[in-house]
């Protein structure tokens, strides 16, 4: 079947973060991809050089315009990282147009701010991406623990306040489905991501850490989700649309994950103390292409869903 989205993130010209990590993946599932380019830089910060441009909120209202004009369908809209608070501003505008035009289009939206305690953004984007959340029909929305907690004040360091962050997001914001990518608790070996659909019991999987310093983990993220809730919401509708997203997502994360850690041990990058060395780097940028198989079959590895009670 013919499905189209429009994702709106960054560009690198080499490696892959944004849509770099997003466009292949998507089209490798069928998808016509606008992709919508919100910065275009040389290479991912993590090199710790890099040139390029931002766009500006105007030039990011200007191109999608253009495509409206053109009266172009989506079946999906994707946001991603956006620069200025200015900028994310844009994106809720155009969100709600795009909902307002095609009502059962899915916007999965990724709030990039930051990790690791660490914001990437400025502190101005973040009430408005609150302000998205509680007015723009947002269908999915996938923050990170410390985005979690930088939208919902509740710091995800226990099933308690997993809970809560959870019931705020149905709540306060009123979205219909929360996935929390992932989050380290205390005392666990494993990650963590949760998932919840409003009016559900929300679920957890568990997944081991893979040793390795990798950029583009989010974005590949989103657009995996984008494609697999579609797929279970419309190709194949499910009872439980959001976990079989859920677990099929990280099913091919790892796999990705794996052979991109693999590939730089042959190389021999190892550690996570490669940020900032161009050589390491290069070596672990996500090895989306050699994953393709992965990317169709989403049979790497299968996780056990478990009840958040």
């Amino acid at each position: 079947m013919s499905k189209t989205v429009l994702s709106v993130q960054s560009h690198v010209v080499h490696g892959y973060v944004g849509n770099r990590a997003a466009v292949f993946p998507l089209q490798l599932r069928g998808w016509d991809v606008d992709n919508l380019n919100t910065v275009q830089l040389s290479n991912n910060t993590g090199y710790g050089t890099w040139k390029g441009t931002k766009a500006t909120a105007t030039e990011i209202q200007d191109v999608y315009d253009g495509l409206k004009q053109a009266g172009f369908e989506y079946d999906a809209f994707l946001t991603g990282y956006v620069p200025s608070a200015e900028g994310v501003q844009v994106i809720g505008e155009i969100g709600k147009d795009i909902k307002k035009r095609f009502p059962k289009a899915i916007w999965v939206l990724d709030p990039v701010m930051g990790d690791d305690g660490k914001l990437y953004v400025s502190e101005a984007v973040i009430p408005i991406y609150k302000d998205i959340l509680k007015q723009c029909d947002v269908t999915l929305v996938t923050p990170n623990g410390f985005e979690a907690e930088l939208l919902t004040g509740i710091v995800p360091d226990s099933v308690e306040n997993i809970k809560k962050i959870i019931k705020y997001f149905h709540e306060q914001y009123k979205v219909p489905n929360v996935i929390i990518s992932s989050v380290s608790l205390p005392g666990s070996s494993e990650l963590w991501a949760i998932g919840s659909s409003i009016d559900s019991t929300p679920f957890y999987f568990t997944f081991p850490a893979l040793e390795g310093y990798f950029t583009g983990t989010g974005d590949l993220f989103a657009a995996l989700t984008v494609d697999r809730y579609h797929k279970y919401t419309v190709e194949e509708p499910s009872q439980t649309p959001l976990q079989n997203t859920l677990q099929e997502v990280l099913s091919v994360m790892y796999g990705v994950l794996k052979n991109t850690q693999e590939f730089a041990v042959s190389q021999g990058i190892s550690g996570i103390s490669n940020r900032g060395v161009p050589e390491a780097m290069k070596k672990l940028e996500l090895r989306i292409i050699q994953s393709r198989d992965i990317l169709l079959n989403s049979t790497s590895i299968s996780y056990t869903p478990h009840r958040l009670d």
